[in-house]
């Protein structure tokens, strides 16, 4: 009797998680193309309270706090396409925050060093000549943990060549190299499978644009 009442506790318990975490993934799964392709200013600012709902309700969830890192790191590469420098910082700092509440929960995987890496690349535009030698050691380190520990993340070898992309070739840069990185970029997401649902996906689209752009 004991037995079976221990059983069907355990059952209950079980449910009611996994009640939870579908729950959960469902949340996530609606912004994930968006947060993924989108641009403009407000949409992303919208996707980041939403997110930031999300991280209060489940503060023991690890995408959350993910995704809502993600954002503030595309909100502060579009203020850079805006030429409103002076508030980058602030988006890194916000990111970094969400990173560090993520990491006390949870083992920093490849996924969260790619975000370490963006992070320090945020940092440099918003200053390049008196950061660069600061931060790109950072984002070199962030990025060389990130393939260590996922090799077959197709986002490192994006990040890796939109460096090579942008960076000046008198400072490595190199577009035939971007263009091989991408390359690589594209097959690895053609057969990528997160371990975790609603795990990150973003990137493709990015990967094939640049991709387009070099001859």
């Amino acid at each position: 009797m004991k037995k079976t009442l221990f059983l069907s506790s355990m059952l209950i318990i079980s449910t009611t998680i996994f009640g939870q975490n579908e729950k959960l993934i469902k949340a996530i799964e609606v912004k994930l193309v968006a947060i993924d392709t989108t641009q403009n200013l407000s949409d992303l600012i919208d996707i980041s309270n939403y997110f930031e709902r999300i991280c209060k309700a489940e503060e023991k969830e690890w995408l959350p706090l993910y995704y809502k890192a993600f954002s503030h790191i595309k909100i502060g590469f579009t203020y850079n396409t805006m030429g409103k420098l002076d508030l980058i910082d602030a988006q890194a700092d916000e990111a970094e925050k969400y990173l560090d509440k993520l990491e006390a929960i949870k083992k920093p995987n490849s996924e969260t060093f790619c975000l370490r890496k963006m992070v320090a690349s945020m940092r440099i535009v918003a200053d390049p000549y008196s950061r660069f030698p600061t931060y790109a050691p950072v984002s070199d380190a962030a990025i060389a943990t990130a393939k260590e520990l996922n090799p077959e993340n197709p986002r490192v070898y994006l990040l890796l060549a939109l460096d090579k992309y942008n960076i000046p070739e008198q400072f490595g840069g190199s577009k035939t190299e971007a263009r091989e990185l991408l390359k690589v970029a594209i097959e690895k997401f053609n057969v990528f499978k997160q371990e975790t649902k609603a795990g990150p996906e973003w990137g493709l689209a990015q990967a094939q644009y640049f991709h387009s752009l070099i001859k």
